[in-house]
């Protein structure tokens, strides 16, 4: 809760002149003012917004591979050790094989691949297998879907094929492939090079720089940085870093920003949603923060310890 006062019910004594940091923090327990700036005018907190936070894209790839037509294609992936992101996979987490007809062609494939954007309405046909402990299976293994047939064998020419493995409905690897007269390819190999997903993040400016005395609000988010919605409650940590690099070389960073800071501020805000800098020290540090040198790139992020995307939720340049 924030208190606030009016001239009759808050007089500075006298013991203020000068105005002192002693002063205005016994008016505020006396008459529950909000914080001022050594007796002066009341500080506006700096209120964060979904707005001020970056953007968290990514950008998915995936082999291609010209097969042999109408033979009983195999598809292997008892070498995949690890998903898309690059993590671990356990040899008995795929549970899912399925197997997509685009009616697209390669590069209209890639591009929407690329962006995580592809449509579901162009799929042409769509089957999917469970596939236990096996790590390899035929393509006559799959069963026939009903309005839309099966990709079948041999393989329509037109269009543009994916096998996705998922593990517990998420896709973990895949990989393209279409028929070709010129190809002699009748096993897909899915290896840990087959496919990628990589971060695609932009750095967004627009909050002004807290002042010395000031209050960060964080109360009116409602998303994290890739659009999903994240509850206040989950943030635990809040950080001021500084850089001597600008924000457009920063953005490929985002997943380790303290390790390329000149310098980094972090606060334990279990719980909160709102906090004094001016009055409250970093963890790591017995004094408060009263300066941002605007010779530096000055980042303020939110982070999650119990999250496990390996990006803070919230991160955002501040202006000088």
């Amino acid at each position: 809760m924030r208190w606030s006062y009016t001239e009759a019910m808050f007089q500075r004594p006298d013991h203020c002149a000068p105005p002192s940091r002693f002063c205005w923090r016994t008016a505020l327990l006396l008459c529950g003012a909000v914080p001022t700036t050594a007796c002066g005018q009341a500080t506006e907190p700096v209120f964060l917004t979904d707005d001020n936070n970056y953007i968290l894209g990514w950008m998915q790839h995936a082999e291609f591979i010209a097969t042999e037509n109408g033979v009983d294609l195999a598809f292997d992936w008892c070498s995949l050790s690890q998903d898309m992101q690059g993590a671990a996979l356990a040899s008995d987490a795929l549970d899912t094989a399925v197997l997509i007809r685009w009616d697209l062609d390669l590069t209209e494939v890639r591009e929407q691949m690329a962006e995580l954007s592809l449509d579901p309405t162009s799929i042409a046909a769509q089957t999917s297998r469970d596939v236990g402990s096996d790590c390899s299976v035929t393509m006559s293994s799959f069963d026939a879907v009903s309005s839309s047939g099966s990709p079948g064998v041999p393989l329509p020419t037109d269009g543009t094929y994916q096998l996705s493995l998922l593990a517990s409905g998420i896709e973990a690897s895949t990989i393209l492939f279409s028929a070709s007269a010129d190809s002699t390819v009748t096993q897909l190999l899915v290896h840990n090079e087959s496919a990628s997903v990589e971060p695609d993040p932009v750095l967004t400016s627009g909050l002004a720089t807290p002042a010395p005395s000031s209050v960060i609000d964080w109360s009116s988010l409602t998303a994290a940085a890739w659009g999903a919605e994240f509850p206040l409650n989950k943030y635990d940590s809040l950080t001021l870093s500084r850089y001597s690099s600008g924000p457009a070389d920063l953005a490929d960073s985002v997943g380790d920003l303290e390790a390329v800071a000149i310098e980094s501020r972090r606060y334990n805000i279990d719980s909160l949603l709102e906090l004094d800098i001016s009055e409250v020290p970093p963890t790591d540090s017995s004094e408060p923060t009263t300066t941002f040198d605007a010779d530096f790139t000055w980042l303020l992020s939110l982070d999650c310890s119990t999250c496990t995307s390996g990006f803070p939720p919230f991160i955002t340049v501040l202006d000088q």
